[in-house]
């Protein structure tokens, strides 16, 4: 806001000295150090060539041109800078307006009419949550709304990494801890790479008091089970993890809906094959 305004007042001065906005776009940026004002601007050294003036002059004629109205001053300073100084009613102007707008300060129609999908989150569902990801979440919410914000019509996607290496030594780690709460020699050895958290053996117990009986499935059928259940466990600390921090997904997608056996993608690689 105020910086659109410094920006619109040195506009109106290029406008005074016969220059469009289309011909010289202002860069205004919050100064570095409090001595050379709220803002400062190098538009002059863009004008050396065209009014055939040293920086410092050019800088100088933009000053004879500009309303002054909003600032307590501005100078030219060093080759050729433009400092504003802004008054504090202008401040205090600009804050009466973001707290008349409320909410919808900063809101636009930038983006109506249009959609957009906005995927974030997404951990390999195979244990709890943690920092790193409660700093995407909140990272990728933020923009989500910063979207909508602006008049975009916006889907929150998290993609479900129901597939793979990791979900697979998930699933069988898993198997190995249920055999054993059971009693009963797990099927396999431990998988190289598996996981061993305490988690993994506290969510194998609670699975072995609610489905005591995968172990009388074939082994292939029990590990998609037993995967399928362990999916399910890990996203119901994920819900629980994001309604604490306010965070709602519009659509929540698997991988193997994508590349599983029955999906279109491997209907039509199948197809593909000679």
């Amino acid at each position: 806001m105020l910086k659109g305004l410094v920006r619109a007042r040195l506009c109106e001065a290029l406008a005074r000295l016969g220059f469009a906005e289309v011909e010289i776009e202002p860069e205004v940026s919050p100064s570095e150090r409090p001595e050379h004002g709220d803002f400062s601007s190098n538009v002059a050294f863009s004008l050396k060539e065209r009014l055939g003036l040293a920086p410092q002059e050019a800088a100088r004629a933009l000053l004879s041109r500009l309303d002054r109205e909003p600032f307590t001053k501005v100078e030219a300073a060093g080759p050729g800078f433009l400092n504003f100084f802004l008054k504090p009613e202008t401040i205090q102007g600009a804050l009466r307006a973001v707290l008349t707008a409320g909410a919808g300060y900063g809101s636009s129609g930038l983006g109506r009419g249009k959609r957009v999908q906005v995927e974030f989150g997404s951990a390999n569902p195979t244990g709890p949550l943690h920092l790193g990801f409660g700093r995407n979440v909140v990272l990728g919410d933020a923009l989500a709304n910063l979207l909508e914000a602006i008049g975009y019509e916006v889907e929150r996607e998290y993609y479900v990494n129901d597939l793979g290496t990791q979900v697979e030594n998930f699933a069988r780690s898993l198997l190995y801890y249920y055999a054993e709460a059971l009693g009963e020699e797990p099927p396999f050895p431990f998988p190289e790479g598996g996981y061993r958290g305490e988690y993994v053996r506290e969510w194998a117990d609670e699975l072995a008091r609610t489905h005591p009986d995968l172990l009388r499935l074939p082994l292939e059928e029990a590990l998609l089970e037993i995967k399928r259940l362990g999916v399910e466990r890990v996203l119901k600390a994920v819900r629980e993890d994001l309604e604490l921090l306010g965070i709602h997904y519009d659509c929540w997608f698997f991988e193997h809906e994508l590349y599983g056996d029955s999906s279109p993608f491997s209907r039509v690689m199948e197809l593909l094959k000679p």
